[in-house]
């Protein structure tokens, strides 16, 4: 009888074989993420606790695989004071990660995000890191809390209010620079000041992420706890690299009063960038004084001292005139000796340094063989000079510079017009002064404020402390955990969520191809089942057809 099928029916079968022939070409399959959740109920009663997603499970940053959920109580909100009882996080029914019931927080209202953009940024790829950190943090936190943006380095430069548009927020910190000193108290004033004013049951909050010491604002740690407290706005303060000891930077700036620093400007360029060294150095942890060089060498400061006293080098400065030869190499030479004689009696750890500019050659020395003088005394006290030539190439003597610096331990700087001396000075006090991150203050900004400190000794830790940070701010439980099974082959992952005898299920697929290695017996089952399609036409086709006469 199959062969009476009408030529129609036979001609779609022979179709069908030739779509079952290209359905097998096209494996493997690429898949989407789904999500199916369900809820455990008890037969009898329901369960005192909910369990509830918040969002989809996110495989974006696949193998780690990132969830979010709330616990809630029979009335629907956030459950308070749960049982001291593990939640369970599983995968494809084997335990990947257990937790701890949070303490249960008010939502902030608003918020403000302060991060620090100051030079040290550009060091050991903070800055790659701290952009995507904050990018991702904008991304996580409740999308209807309003947040606003202070970027700051030497003191706040951009400020921001609060506002539910995270894409401009995220623009805004991406394009940022690193340059500067450090100024997170100032910043964060001006976050405070941001902040609406709240009404009695709305929080907000302040999250301020810095890599070193606050060495230029103007408000003071207690001016700044003071200013939250009264305002009762929790600061969580993140603080990324090592903390900072308790040693002392003493520097000598040896700087060129020649002549010919008349010309073109440098000796109005050399005062201004010297300045802005000078503004940059620590108020607590660093000193500095001056030597003045032409055919003779000065002590700015009188008698020859060391001082953290800002106001005190800036006069000194404003003395200085240009005139007479260069007597460069017996005025390091004083620099050297300087800082050794100042070692005794010091109670603190001591790094110094020498700073030396010059726009000409040495002709009035007496230790003009630098070789037997200079680089010796360096070396045995172990004393770092930094070199700055300035000006024509044909106009100094790089390679005497060079090998002074180099054979000190320190960096040589030609420096080609006068108006790049400030971004040179500026990135030589950042980098001389960095003693890391004052996790004292840090830590009493948190804990007299009511936030928290976290801490992230390397910039590729600082995207999972940003969502701790982002944990800490809501009730929802964020859980990051790697894939038992980390290929991405196109196949479902499930995943349930027990607490209790409440439980959530859910799950996801990877973007990616089934292949035998990955689940063989959903491939063997599709293949057989496209080989049945492929082969039935032709099977049809052979069976004898039967006739009547």
């Amino acid at each position: 009888m199959i062969g009476l099928l009408p030529c129609g029916v036979s001609w779609s079968l022979q179709r069908l074989g030739r779509i079952s022939a290209g359905l097998l070409l096209a494996l493997p399959i690429t898949a989407s993420f789904w999500l199916s959740s369900s809820h455990a109920n008890s037969a009898n009663t329901a369960p005192p606790y909910r369990i509830e997603m918040v969002g989809a499970v996110d495989a974006s940053d696949f193998p780690q695989i990132t969830i979010r959920f709330q616990i809630l109580d029979a009335a629907g909100k956030p459950a308070e004071q749960l049982p001291n009882v593990d939640i369970v996080i599983h995968e494809d029914q084997q335990e990947v990660h257990r937790l701890k019931p949070l303490r249960l927080r008010e939502h902030p209202t608003s918020m403000m995000l302060v991060i620090d953009t100051s030079g040290s940024m550009t060091h050991l790829n903070k800055m790659t890191e701290a952009k995507r950190a904050a990018a991702d943090f904008l991304h996580r936190i409740d999308p209807q809390m309003p947040c606003g943006l202070v970027l700051f380095h030497h003191e706040p430069y951009l400020t921001a209010a609060p506002t539910l548009s995270r894409m401009d927020l995220a623009q805004r910190v991406e394009a940022a620079v690193a340059r500067g000193g450090t100024a997170y108290f100032d910043a964060i004033m001006s976050a405070l000041d941001e902040l609406p004013l709240a009404e009695p049951d709305q929080r907000q909050a302040v999250v301020v992420m810095t890599d070193g010491r606050d060495v230029n604002s103007r408000q003071t740690l207690t001016e700044v706890i003071d200013g939250a407290r009264k305002r009762k706005v929790p600061i969580y303060t993140l603080g990324l690299g090592k903390p900072g000891d308790d040693s002392l930077v003493r520097t000598v700036l040896v700087l060129d009063r020649s002549g010919s620093m008349r010309e073109e400007g440098k000796f109005h360029n050399l005062l201004k960038a010297a300045r802005r060294y000078i503004d940059l150095m620590p108020h607590e942890s660093a000193d500095s004084t001056i030597i003045v060089f032409n055919d003779r060498v000065e002590f700015a400061l009188n008698p020859p001292s060391f001082t953290s006293d800002k106001d005190k080098l800036f006069a000194a400065l404003n003395r200085i005139r240009p005139e007479g030869e260069t007597r460069l190499y017996d005025a390091i030479h004083e620099a050297l000796k300087l800082l050794e004689t100042s070692q005794d009696g010091s109670e603190r750890r001591l790094k110094m340094a020498v700073i030396a500019l010059t726009d000409g050659i040495d002709n009035r020395s007496i230790h003009r063989r630098f070789q037997e003088s200079v680089i010796p005394l360096a070396k045995q006290w172990r004393i770092p000079i930094h070199m700055l030539g300035l000006g024509r190439a044909e106009e100094i003597n790089e390679v005497h510079m060079r090998t002074i610096a180099e054979e000190t331990g320190g960096h040589y700087f030609h420096v080609t017009h006068g108006d790049q001396l400030t971004e040179i000075f500026e990135q030589l006090s950042i980098d001389l002064h960095d003693q890391g991150i004052d996790e004292v203050s840090l830590r009493q900004l948190a804990r007299e404020t009511g936030g928290e400190y976290f801490h992230a000794s390397d910039a590729d830790k600082l995207r999972e402390l940003f969502k701790q940070v982002a944990t800490s701010l809501e009730n929802t439980y964020t859980v990051t955990f790697r894939s038992l099974r980390d290929r991405p082959d196109g196949t479902g992952r499930s995943i349930r969520i027990t607490f209790l005898e409440t439980s959530l299920s859910s799950g996801y697929k990877t973007h990616g191809l089934i292949t035998p290695i990955s689940d063989p017996a959903l491939y063997l089952g599709l293949l057989l089942g496209l080989l049945v399609l492929l082969f039935l036409p032709a099977l049809f086709r052979r069976r004898p057809s039967s006739s009547t006469n």
